[in-house]
């Protein structure tokens, strides 16, 4: 379908205002015990977006999965190196953030995977192949990170 340069440029803002909306959202709520939470689902949405995308190609699945990775990745990128702050040595924080770096310039490699796998595949099996990519060690983490299994039980009222 052909879509109007005003309905791409308003497609491609929601997942900015969303973000915007999302990282206000985390700042004015979020308190230092439940940032595990935030960065572990945040990722894990971000990984059901791009599935979401793959699974229901179109204009409204789209929309909806953007609204859903603007939150995600404001909770993602609110969290990550708050994270790496709170729990290193102080006298390793300055390392552990320059490996953040390098884990985050290390994207490129991601980037240049998502397009030979939509080259290869096509681009909805590729997005499907991605979410793959990234839910599985997501739940592998998931299961294994005890403080966050910890930090669940209590926000589910199990503790």
């Amino acid at each position: 379908c052909s879509l109007s340069p005003s309905v791409i440029g308003l497609v491609a803002s929601i997942e900015g205002l969303a973000s915007m909306i999302g990282i206000l959202l985390i700042a004015s709520r979020a308190r230092e015990g439940r940032l595990r939470l935030f960065y572990f689902f945040g990722m894990a949405s971000i990984v059901a977006s791009v599935g979401l995308i793959g699974a229901f190609p179109g204009l409204l699945t789209m929309s909806a999965a953007l609204v859903l990775a603007g939150f995600s990745m404001s909770a993602f990128a609110a969290t990550q190196s708050t994270l790496i702050y709170l729990v290193a040595p102080p006298e390793m924080r300055g390392r552990f953030l320059g490996l953040m770096s390098i884990c985050i310039g290390a994207g490129l490699l991601g980037f240049a995977n998502v397009g030979w796998t939509a080259d290869v595949f096509g681009a909805s099996t590729a997005l499907w192949i991605i979410a793959a990519e990234g839910a599985i060690p997501a739940l592998v983490l998931g299961l294994l990170w005890r403080s966050f299994r910890q930090e669940l039980r209590q926000v589910l009222g199990r503790a």
